[in-house]
């Protein structure tokens, strides 16, 4: 008994003296090492923070499921990270970017030499063709076929379906591309036509910029204004001299 009694009293008497020691040595230290300590444990709580609410976000993205099994609409932001988001920004900056000088060229120097290469050129639209396929294939998701072909409405589109289709923020980026190169293809095409046949289209370019089909039916009204001005004008000419 009094051997055990003396053993636990040296134990103690050895923890006492090395908690002695540990604080001697911390007491010791430099406050700059405190404060980098400190620093780093307000580091490490804000990371712990973080990563705390990441999880809560991903956890209530999936949360956040429709009717008919739809998945959720940042499902593929969620999985890529923020990687996924800044690169479909990137590409609805670079492509809206991109096409206005081609539109500046067709409406201010219509008779430019460099606009008439400009214009012939197919790199624009391969290149708008070759974001917009990225862009696709990164928005693809398994019901992305169900919402564009409902087999409950004939293989047919819904309009709820396309909504919640473009809820999503690569599919946006993606649908955006892809109206800024329809809508460069149909503005050449107008430019082209109205060097042929002689017409003024800068109006009709620059609603093609903002609204494709509306551009196309003022070339098309254009045209048939001036060919109708112009053979007023023969039939006139025609009659004077006779």
């Amino acid at each position: 008994m009094n051997m055990a009694s003396g053993a636990f009293h040296t134990h103690r008497s050895t923890i006492k003296h090395v908690a002695l020691g540990s604080s001697a040595i911390a007491c010791s230290r430099p406050r700059a090492y405190h404060g980098h300590q400190h620093r780093a444990q307000c580091y490490a709580r804000s990371l712990r923070e973080s990563v705390g609410f990441l999880d809560r976000t991903k956890t209530l993205a999936f949360k956040m499921k429709c009717t008919g099994g739809i998945q959720p609409a940042y499902s593929r932001t969620t999985r890529l990270g923020v990687i996924s988001f800044l690169s479909s920004d990137a590409f609805f900056n670079i492509a809206t970017v991109g096409v206005m000088p081609l539109y500046t060229m067709m409406i201010g120097f219509p008779k430019s030499q460099l606009t008439k290469r400009l214009i012939a050129s197919p790199i624009p639209d391969l290149v708008l063709s070759i974001m917009y396929l990225y862009l696709l294939s990164q928005s693809w998701e398994p019901d992305t076929l169900r919402l564009i072909m409902n087999p409950d409405n004939n293989y047919l589109p819904t309009l709820s379906g396309i909504v919640l289709l473009f809820s999503r923020v690569t599919t946006v980026a993606s649908a955006w591309v892809h109206l800024l190169a329809v809508d460069l293809f149909a503005a050449k095409q107008v430019y082209i036509d109205s060097l042929a046949c002689n017409v003024p289209a800068r109006h009709s370019i620059i609603l093609c910029l903002m609204c494709c089909p509306v551009g196309i039916l003022a070339h098309t009204l254009t045209k048939i204004i001036m060919q109708a001005k112009r053979s007023a004008s023969a039939k006139d000419v025609a009659g004077s001299l006779a």
